[in-house]
Formats: C-alpha cells, structure tokens, sequence
C-alpha cells in the first residue's frame, strides 16, 4: 500500500478550510442582508429581545456553520485533483424492457 503524501493532506486541509471560509462569509452576508431589509420581521423580532447581541451572534454561528458545511461539501463533491478540461462521458444505451411476450392491443 503506497504512503499517502504529508503535503497532499495539507493541500486538501486547505482546500477544504479555503471552501468552508468562504461558505461562512456568503451565509454572514445572507443574513446580513435579511437584517437589512427586515426580511420576514427578523430584525425587528431580534431588536425586541432583551438579549439582542446573543440572538445576532447565535443566528450568525448558524448562517455561518450552515454555509460552511454546504460550502464543504461542495468541494467534496468537486475536488481540485480532477482534470481541467473536457470530460467525455460516454453514453450508453438505453436497456429495452420487456417481458420477453408481445403487447396486445
């Protein structure tokens, strides 16, 4: 079994964290943005809180955590070691079902 390289880790670590980052940036500016236009009551509601710093900070972990874990992923499911370029895919043929009897009519 070949040793997988220390320095392939850390180019997918930080892939990864590059991608999660990113995420959590993009969820902190969708929420920013349903602050800022009161989207649903949502600033007005959390300005009604005694606590209004502790609801902003925990709806922001969870825009951000959200994003972050989609952003992820993402780059899961698209890693950076594939090809550039085309990529051919080779379509098959479509199997004919049949129970092996004639239709009637």
């Amino acid at each position: 079994m070949a040793s997988f390289p220390a320095w392939r880790f850390w180019q997918r670590t930080h892939w990864l964290v590059r991608h999660a980052a990113a995420g959590a940036v993009i969820g902190w500016l969708v929420l920013l943005a349903l602050l800022v236009t009161d989207a649903a009551g949502l600033w007005t509601l959390l300005k009604a809180s005694d606590m209004t710093a502790v609801a902003v900070a925990a709806i922001g972990a969870q825009f951000a955590a959200g994003f972050a874990a989609f952003a992820v992923a993402t780059a899961c499911a698209l890693p950076p070691d594939r090809p550039a370029g085309r990529t051919v895919v080779t379509a098959a043929r479509p199997a004919r079902i049949s129970s092996g009897r004639a239709r009637r009519e």
